[in-house]
């Protein structure tokens, strides 16, 4: 708000007073106040009949200025030395506190925890590889490609990105334990709907020997590095033996009704020594959902096939259905700090109350089914996540698995004649030219 001006109130004088002067002052300079004064008293004597330029009445009227000089001088002499005393106080009661203040004592760690390194737990969720589903660059626009042989590549690039990590993380922590969740989708199968007998590489029997090939060889990697190595089996939908789907998407008959339940008995068998040994743990869950402890925490996970991803989603993951099985579990079990999931093919880590939703992602990025549903094609990953006794899920870290020569969203436009010529490649016929 702009500041009113004020004129100088001496007759004859116009110019303003300055701005941020005192709301008592009425004059622009003290030679004007000063003049003003006399003026009065001029006034004052004529209508006394008091003749003025007289030697008395003028020493009388110099001699009043002279008194309010000195009075005015006086009031400002006051006003600082109230504002200098109201200083010195301030600066006393700071220089009191200060003087008195006693710092706050810093938390010493406990003896010997900087001797020592923390100890953490880590869990890898291995879902959705639908091993044998074959999907032509063609079919995707020139984008991406599936295949048996990107899957086993895929594999190798996790545990590679596995192994990196714990080299790096093990300098500042200890991480002696390894869960492995396989949550199921580890095959593709060949007969869950007519239209798959196009888009799978081999049949569901093959399908079952590279998966539990792949998983056996990721196992033993991971007893080279890790103390002890826990193993948990669920099923998953297209692990299904038959094409009609029985109680939380599994097998019609029973939930074992599997190949991950097949796969995990050949695994017992196959790696029987680690197991006598101690060293390696496998469960092959016989329901369609497990549980354990990790680190003291509570630990839940299903394939994610029990419940409707197309109820309640936004790109591609039903928020709200993930958000009632997290609750749903807490009640069932009497608490889950951490719930585990596969099947959305979207990863995402999901607050849940005082604990997490994991959702895992998938190791093809896209198929003909997802591409035209969903118009996107998601980077292929493996979540790995971190537990700590005390303080539960202190981090997750992905493990990519690119396929090389796949595009990243935009990268379409780099060359869209050439990637074009991919997706318009014309079909050849056997035994035609």
């Amino acid at each position: 708000m702009a500041e009113e001006t004020r004129t100088c109130e001496l007759e004859g004088c116009d110019r303003q007073i300055e701005p941020g002067a005192p709301s008592t002052k009425r004059y622009c300079t003290e030679d004007h106040q000063r003049t003003a004064g006399r003026r009065r008293r001029r006034a004052a004597a004529d209508a006394l009949g008091v003749r003025t330029g007289e030697p008395d009445l003028d020493a009388a009227l110099t001699a009043a200025e002279d008194r309010d000089r000195a009075q005015e001088h006086s009031r400002q002499l006051r006003q600082l030395t109230a504002s200098e005393s109201r200083l010195r106080r301030y600066e006393a009661v700071l220089e009191r506190s200060i003087r008195s203040h006693e710092p706050t004592p810093l938390v010493r760690p406990p003896h010997g925890i900087g001797e020592r390194l923390p100890t953490h737990e880590w869990i890898v969720e291995l879902s959705d590889w639908h091993i044998g589903q074959k999907t032509r660059i063609e079919e995707t626009g020139g984008m991406y490609y599936q295949d048996m042989a990107t899957t086993r590549h895929q594999v190798a690039k996790l545990w590679e990105g596995l192994q990196r990590l714990h080299a790096i993380e093990s300098s500042g922590r200890k991480i002696d334990v390894l869960h492995i969740l396989s949550l199921g989708d580890l095959i593709d199968n060949d007969d869950l709907r007519p239209s798959q007998h196009r888009k799978v590489e081999e049949v569901m029997t093959v399908q079952t020997i590279q998966a539990f090939d792949l998983l056996a060889w990721f196992v033993r990697q991971a007893l080279t590095i890790f103390t002890t190595v826990e193993v948990d089996l669920v099923g998953g939908n297209h692990d299904r033996m038959g094409r009609h789907k029985g109680d939380g998407g599994l097998g019609e008959l029973d939930y074992i009704d599997t190949v991950s339940y097949l796969v995990g008995a050949f695994l017992e068998r196959a790696l029987a020594d680690d197991i006598a040994a101690g060293r390696l743990k496998v469960k092959n869950w016989q329901t369609f959902f497990g549980y354990k402890e990790v680190a003291g925490q509570r630990v839940v996970f299903e394939h994610g096939s029990s419940f409707k991803w197309g109820v309640g989603s936004y790109g591609g993951v039903p928020w709200y259905g993930i958000q009632r099985a997290g609750a749903g579990y807490e009640s069932m079990l009497g608490g889950a700090d951490i719930v585990c999931l596969g099947h959305g093919h979207r990863p995402a880590i999901i607050p849940n109350g005082r604990g997490w939703i994991c959702v895992n992602g998938a190791l093809p990025a896209t198929s003909s089914y997802a591409q035209s549903s969903f118009k996107s094609i998601g980077r292929p990953l493996q979540w790995l996540l971190s537990v700590h006794h005390e303080m539960g899920l202190t981090g997750w870290l992905p493990l990519y698995a690119d396929v090389e020569g796949a595009l990243l969203p935009g990268d379409i436009w780099l060359d869209p004649e050439g990637h074009s010529l991919a997706a318009t490649r014309p079909r050849t016929v056997e035994g035609v030219e």
